[in-house]
């Protein structure tokens, strides 16, 4: 909601600079028609009819520029539409130009040229027609003004201009301060495939395999040095919590259990992604389901959860799945759903340990992101139409 509403400002007061351009350029086209409107009132003609003739002049000229809008709106939505962001999902935004934005259009348009049209036609239809007939360059011969209505239009552009450079300064500036923001794991070349068996006949245990075959295949394509997978990753589409009961925290006010985002990964996503295991050890190969449940806690769980003392061989409890991991790692902090976030509390599960039937192959190397998901997307094929 705050977004729509910072869009929406800025798109009025990009309106309001063109209409305070637009009503300039009406009052330098009255100052040149000074003397005919002049002559017109002196034959006779009506004040009123004049100003009509001059709003419907300026309405016409706001509604071609709504309708030019609406051109470059269309072609624009065109251009955006037929991109496909590279995720399994798929968005169909309902952004067409419909009957309500027409007449939005159409209304906002006819009101900006009748608005910013009629104190220009108001002051284009009250000159001083003696001295304006007799003036033959019609530009009047009274003394200067130093402040006209044409200096404070010029002046309100400017302090909407200023407005505006500034808030997109501020947004540069955020911009930069974002790209200085410690994620917790590697930002480089690389490509992910996400997976998903879910309708499909493969149970979680197949799926599971087919995971690990897919790791395995993936090291010994040409150009790609490490593989990993897990269900989500940082800064994703996708955020999870579940319960968990840990020994000697009680959980918040109210609550039966903790609430705690997780992921459930392989024992190479650490490696992967960057992410360094600050503490104990990552997942290994002999982390299965039939042996003993182990998680690794970033830091943040770490230290909001066993304070001033280590982690390692403490107990989780997965209230929902009644099974209990033991810690055997600390992973460094991560953002988790956004940017601007605190670092939280997260728990790493190893996959087979606690299933699943999506995940997603990441994988990294010396090859461009292209040549790299193409490489990943035939395996999948190869593995699995």
């Amino acid at each position: 909601m705050a977004v729509a509403t910072l869009l929406l400002t800025v798109v009025a007061l990009v309106l309001l600079i063109a209409c305070t351009n637009l009503a300039g350029f009406l009052l330098a086209r009255a100052a040149d028609r000074r003397k005919e409107i002049a002559v017109r009132l002196a034959m006779g003609a009506r004040r009123w009819t004049l100003i009509r003739q001059l709003l419907t002049e300026t309405v016409i000229l706001g509604l071609l520029g709504g309708a030019a809008g609406l051109v470059v709106a269309h072609w624009t939505l065109q251009a955006l539409m037929s991109f496909q962001p590279p995720i399994p999902i798929p968005i169909n935004l309902d952004v067409g130009l419909d009957r309500t934005v027409l007449l939005f259009a159409l209304a906002v348009s006819g009101a900006a040229g009748l608005f910013f049209g009629l104190i220009p036609a108001l002051q284009s239809t009250k000159p001083d027609v003696a001295p304006t007939l007799k003036d033959e360059t019609g530009t009047g011969s009274g003394r200067r003004k130093r402040f006209t209505l044409r200096n404070g239009l010029i002046v309100t552009q400017v302090a909407i201009s200023m407005v505006l450079l500034l808030g997109a300064g501020l947004f540069l500036r955020s911009l930069q301060s974002a790209g200085k923001i410690d994620l917790g794991f590697d930002i480089r070349e690389g490509g992910i495939v996400w997976m998903m068996a879910m309708g499909d006949d493969m149970s979680s245990q197949e799926f599971q395999i087919a995971t690990q075959t897919l790791e395995e295949r993936a090291r010994n394509l040409p150009g790609i040095s490490q593989v990993g997978s897990a269900e989500m990753l940082p800064i994703g589409i996708s955020y999870q919590e579940t319960n968990f009961d840990i020994p000697g925290v009680e959980p918040p006010s109210g609550d039966d259990h903790l609430s705690i985002a997780f992921n459930q990964v392989s024992p190479s996503y650490f490696d992967v992604m960057g992410i360094s295991v600050v503490s104990g050890r990552g997942f290994q190969e002999t982390d299965r389901a039939d042996g003993e449940f182990v998680a690794v806690v970033s830091e943040t769980a770490a230290r909001r959860y066993w304070p001033g003392e280590s982690p390692l061989g403490k107990t989780i409890v997965a209230a929902n799945r009644e099974a209990t991991f033991r810690v055997v790692g600390v992973a460094k902090d991560t953002k988790v759903w956004t940017l601007g976030e605190e670092y939280r509390p997260y728990l790493y599960f190893p996959q087979e340990q606690w299933g699943g039937e999506s995940t997603i192959l990441v994988a990294s190397g010396n090859l461009q992101e292209a040549q790299i998901v193409g490489q990943l997307r035939e395996l999948v094929r190869e593995l699995d139409s």
